[in-house]
């Protein structure tokens, strides 16, 4: 990082000489000092199945139930598309018609999968946990762990909620041997009391609309991340389709299916949430740029439908978008264009003024 303190310093020696030279020598040193290129952007990965958001390397995946039709998994899969999450499974009883079919299409055709439960806060949580276990089955190699879609209140208390939901994430992890999931958003987070239990879980964390996701109290980082739900994807009939991101690489998230815990966030990885509930806004999705067939949404969601039952609904209102330093700056140094090849000329011109001011003296 530059500093203009070499500046300061070139001007206290000049004081010695007449004014002009130390004008000079002092708008020279200034180049020296601040007349380096602004860094270039971080670089990306070329893989259409990457991109970097926060400062993480993040993998292009969605979210799907029986809203989003009959799944062509080949073109999805083609399209960009490395890992899905699909329901499975709602209440006590209730089975997503398309869950069978996606659940195995997306083995077949190599995609990374999850499911998810949509929960019911007034229905029994363990018996929730107990059919939605039966439903997927046990776990193969690879498969992610089993989630917890947690964004309605169903008449209950912030406290009921997040004890319920509590009980059936001990539950899942019981039956299915791998430590489940999260889905929720900062803003439906923040009604609940009781949530330090949810730090124990892994994040997927729903926040349209913006840059970089908020990371609500319990947690430190996001592992998932919701950041669109009116994308399309090849192969998907829906109009709107739930888009997602992994926060590492597509080697950390096979690890993780493995049994692999995601890597930890780094300090850039999200922005920590008051735990207040904010507007995302109405801009697009400045990290949903997707190629390979996966269309980022033209806008933000703006809000939840009642009783929507995929993960999908953003509960609660979304995050603000996180904020970030200004560019353009270093070390208080406005950052300059470099200076051009005459410079050198100009630089040895004042040194020989300087030289023979020094000899008449």
């Amino acid at each position: 990082m530059r500093s203009c303190a070499r500046v300061r310093e070139q001007g206290t020696h000049m004081q010695s000489f007449s004014f002009r030279a130390g004008l000079l020598s002092g708008v020279i040193a200034a180049l020296a000092a601040c007349s380096g290129a602004p860094e270039g952007p971080e670089p990306t990965s070329t893989s259409s199945e990457a991109n970097t958001v926060c400062g993480q390397t993040s993998v292009k995946g969605m979210d799907v139930s029986h809203y989003d039709g009959t799944i062509d998994w080949a073109t999805a899969k083609s399209s960009g598309i490395a890992f899905a999450i699909a329901k499975a499974t709602e209440s006590t009883s209730y089975v997503d018609p398309t869950f069978a079919a996606n659940w195995s299409q997306m083995k077949a055709h190599g995609v990374v999968r999850a499911a998810y439960h949509f929960f019911r806060a007034n229905a029994d949580p363990t018996a929730q946990a107990t059919h939605f276990v039966q439903t997927v089955g046990a776990l193969e190699a690879g498969d992610l762990p089993l989630v917890l879609d947690l964004e309605t209140m169903d008449g209950q208390s912030g406290a009921t909620v997040a004890a319920n939901a509590l009980t059936f994430l001990a539950k899942v992890t019981q039956l299915s041997g791998k430590k489940a999931i999260v889905y929720t958003s900062p803003g439906f987070i923040a009604g609940l009391s009781g949530t330090s239990g949810f730090a124990n879980y892994t994040l997927w964390v729903a926040n349209w609309g913006v840059s970089c996701p908020n990371v609500p109290s319990p947690w430190n980082g996001w592992a998932f991340w919701q950041h669109a739900d009116n994308g399309t994807v090849s192969g998907v009939p829906a109009s709107a389709v739930d888009l997602d991101y992994f926060n590492g690489t597509l080697a950390e998230l096979q690890a993780f299916g493995g049994g692999t815990p995601p890597p930890p966030p780094s300090p850039d990885g999200g922005a920590k949430d008051s735990g207040a509930t904010h507007d995302g806004g109405g801009g697009a999705d400045s990290g949903a740029a997707a190629d390979g067939g996966v269309t980022p949404p033209a806008s933000d969601g703006g809000g939840t439908t009642p009783g929507h039952d995929a993960a999908s609904g953003n509960p609660g209102d979304p995050g603000a978008g996180a904020s970030f330093e200004a560019a353009g700056s270093s070390g208080g140094c406005a950052m300059t264009p470099r200076a051009p090849a005459g410079a050198s000329a100009l630089a040895l011109f004042a040194l020989a003024l300087l030289r023979r001011r020094r000899s008449r003296a």
